[in-house]
């Protein structure tokens, strides 16, 4: 609910949704006034040097893990156990909804834990490469292309 940007970053702003947010820009070291679930970094040039420094200053932090997206200008912080798949699983659980009758649907890394832990797995046919082997299905049309939409139907119509 809660974004802190140093600076507009146009990729990020149309891939999160940040309507209704509160969005607070300035220096990170200035402008953070509470803990973070994501911290998320955009290198102005892919270099690998730049991530091994990174990885080495989070290596003492046992409940920090790292993971990469798919172009590589991008990577993202974020705590350990907290994840897509767990936080399904709680609300499934609490409303006594079996596994078996969740459908997920995922494209990358973070979809990984939940595209194997939910027997109705879906990966979408443009998701990153080398992933689609987590999930059960693959879609037939993608994420601009009403993908989850049409998997929806051909699922329950099957059903």
């Amino acid at each position: 609910d809660i974004v802190y940007t140093d600076k507009e970053d146009l990729f990020l702003f149309n891939f999160f949704d940040t309507e209704g947010m509160n969005i607070k820009k300035g220096p990170i070291n200035e402008i953070l006034d509470g803990d973070l679930n994501t911290f998320v970094v955009r290198y102005k040039d892919y270099i690998d040097d730049a991530n091994s420094k990174i990885n080495a200053r989070i290596a003492g932090f046992s409940n920090i893990k790292m993971r990469f997206w798919q172009d590589y200008a991008y990577s993202e912080l974020y705590l350990d156990g907290v994840s897509k798949s767990k936080t399904l699983k709680a609300v499934a659980d609490f409303y006594n909804i079996p596994k078996e009758r969740v459908l997920v649907f995922g494209d990358a890394p973070n979809d990984v834990e939940m595209l194997q832990d939910f027997p109705n797995s879906f990966f979408m046919c443009n998701g990153i490469d080398g992933l689609k082997h987590n999930a059960k299905y693959v879609t037939e049309f993608d994420n601009d292309h009403d993908g989850v939409a049409h998997e929806l139907i051909k699922f329950f119509k099957l059903k």
